[in-house]
């Protein structure tokens, strides 16, 4: 047997020992993280939870409420001229009310951060920063305190389990609580009972005609602006309106669409309604510029008649 047939048969051994040390590994990888999540009670969102924080400090968490609706992206809140939204187009808002209660002798040092979401498919979600308060949290043995936490998760609409974790970070012990009595809120800036959906925009028609994307079903719909008519093709002012706004609800940015309660019928396969781009309202905006007037045919069956923008404009003409 040459040298070299003997260095290509151990360069062979060579790599199925390597390839065994390799499914080995991965193997046993799967395992420890099967063992790291076996046996993790589940508590309902209605049951008192006993949490393990360190080694020799109980606490317990019991859910009060929990509620799930659709980032209507309105304007950022601002104190003193500094604004801050962390929030991202295209999720949830999930609030979880809860009460923690101190069980040890030890002082309990609320830490907010370790109070996450976990949904269906084991993606974890921490605390929006917004909803994090400043001052440290202590409770001696035997008080409670209660506190809220926001979580942007992702749509559609998952299962969620609220996750506790241990102070310190050696010890592996969690806490698991199914939310599964969460209640389904519209945003805000919806009306009435017809369809309100948020969306990104994919295509400008005209001023008051869109394509937008549902986030949560991927449907395209196509949408005309309740009461607010820009210029036609071949019309005056038609390339400014229909520029502007692009300009304003831009291609691929976030929106929520409110459709008209009293035009459920919809024109010419589009839904009619109100539009809102980081909460501003188009119908409104198209207006003010002068690049719209109001349709007075449709004031009376209109939802929105008697809202002071459409009266402002020639509602109650």
């Amino acid at each position: 047997m040459t040298f070299k047939f003997k260095m290509q048969i151990s360069g062979i051994i060579l790599l199925a020992v390597i390839g065994v040390i390799i499914v080995f590994s991965a193997q046993n990888s799967a395992v420890e993280t099967e063992s790291k999540n076996a046996n993790i009670p589940i508590h309902d969102s209605d049951e008192l939870a006993v949490h393990k924080d360190t080694s020799d400090d109980l606490i317990t968490v019991k859910i009060n409420q929990a509620t799930i609706v659709i980032d209507e992206k309105t304007p950022n809140s601002c104190v003193m001229g500094y604004c801050s939204d962390d929030r991202k187009p295209g999720k949830y808002v999930l609030r979880v009310d809860f009460e923690v209660s101190n069980l040890s002798n030890d002082q309990y040092i609320h830490a907010e951060t370790k109070m996450k979401v976990e949904d269906k498919n084991g993606k974890l979600y921490e605390p929006a920063s917004r909803s994090i308060g400043i001052a440290v949290k202590e409770l001696s043995k035997g008080k409670s305190l209660t506190d809220s936490l926001l979580y942007d998760v992702d749509v559609p609409l998952s299962e969620y389990f609220f996750i506790v974790e241990p102070i310190a970070f050696y010890d592996g012990t969690r806490t698991k609580i199914s939310l599964n009595d969460i209640q389904v809120i519209r945003p805000s800036l919806c009306q009435g009972t017809a369809d309100c959906f948020a969306g990104t925009i994919t295509k400008i028609i005209d001023g008051d005609t869109l394509d937008i994307k549902n986030i949560e079903t991927n449907e395209i719909q196509r949408i005309r602006l309740s009461l607010t008519d820009t210029p036609e093709k071949n019309e005056k002012q038609f390339d400014t309106a229909t520029e502007f706004t692009a300009g304003f609800c831009p291609v691929d940015s976030y929106v929520l669409f409110d459709e008209d309660d009293g035009q459920k019928e919809g024109s010419y396969e589009r839904i009619i309604g109100k539009l809102y781009c980081e909460g501003n309202l188009l119908n409104d905006i198209l207006l003010q510029h002068d690049l719209a007037v109001i349709d007075k045919r449709f004031c009376e069956k209109s939802e929105y008649g008697s809202e002071q923008w459409a009266i402002d404009y020639g509602c109650n003409a």
